[in-house]
């Protein structure tokens, strides 16, 4: 019949048309990327890197671009790109405590046009083994998705990261300081790796915060906003990738 073939032809296009949008998101082959340490603030990659970084984050959780670049010249922190064909389409910057079991994955982007495909859970994964395979961990300031006027943005990225192998610091009101000295934003703070249920004691993770808020942002102890959230720290903190 006329009515059975037209509907079978639509459930062909339809099929048809799924199947390409399925396509044009297809992971690249890994052996494509190339992760690459960047160190001269001189050179194009490190500019393109900054208008990156330029483009992916709000003013309060940005540090000055002249402060990145001190950072990366004088090796107080480190710059990785991923480059996918030639082209650089994701960065993270990280900040290695010294004496401790932890990095602070201070900044990670990837390009928009090259988003949900993937790339970022590689990138990821990889920054995340790399840090791992020198005994230490990646500790990252992430976005509460119970705040802010972007909560469904929040909780995609909350779940990229716990996806990928992270899990959340239970109970720890995390803030931000304003990196523009305008507003503070509430934060989760996230490990990676670790275990469900793992425990750590209240005075690493206040250890860990104090050199935060003193290392990257040059606060000290007496810090109004750190003494609004560290003494509600329990005496034992919980991994959990439960935020509900």
């Amino acid at each position: 019949m006329k009515v059975r073939f037209l509907l079978r032809l639509h459930f062909e296009i339809t099929f048809f048309s799924l199947y390409i949008q399925l396509s044009e998101f297809k992971m690249p082959e890994t052996n494509q990327f190339i992760i690459h340490q960047i160190t001269d603030v001189n050179s194009a990659d490190f500019h393109y890197c900054l208008s990156i970084y330029r483009e992916a984050f709000p003013p309060n959780e940005k540090q000055p671009e002249q402060i990145i670049c001190e950072r990366v010249e004088k090796k107080k922190s480190v710059l990785y790109c991923l480059k996918y064909n030639s082209k650089i389409v994701g960065i993270t910057l990280l900040w290695d405590f010294k004496n401790s079991k932890f990095q602070l994955l201070d900044y990670f982007a990837i390009i928009e046009e090259q988003r949900k495909i993937g790339m970022g859970s590689f990138f990821f994964k990889e920054i995340s083994n790399l840090v791992n395979q020198t005994g230490k961990r990646l500790i990252m300031e992430v976005e509460h998705p119970a705040y802010g006027n972007n909560k469904s943005e929040r909780k995609r990225r909350i779940d990229f990261y716990i996806k990928n192998g992270s899990f959340i610091l239970n109970h720890v009101p995390y803030i931000l300081p304003p990196l523009d000295g305008t507003i503070p934003t509430e934060m989760f703070l996230l490990i990676a790796p670790g275990s469900e249920g793992e425990v750590f004691n209240r005075t690493q993770i206040i250890d860990l915060i104090n050199r935060i808020y003193l290392e990257l942002y040059e606060r000290d102890k007496n810090d109004f906003l750190l003494n609004k959230f560290i003494d509600k720290l329990s005496e034992e903190i919980i991994l959990t990738t439960n935020y509900e």
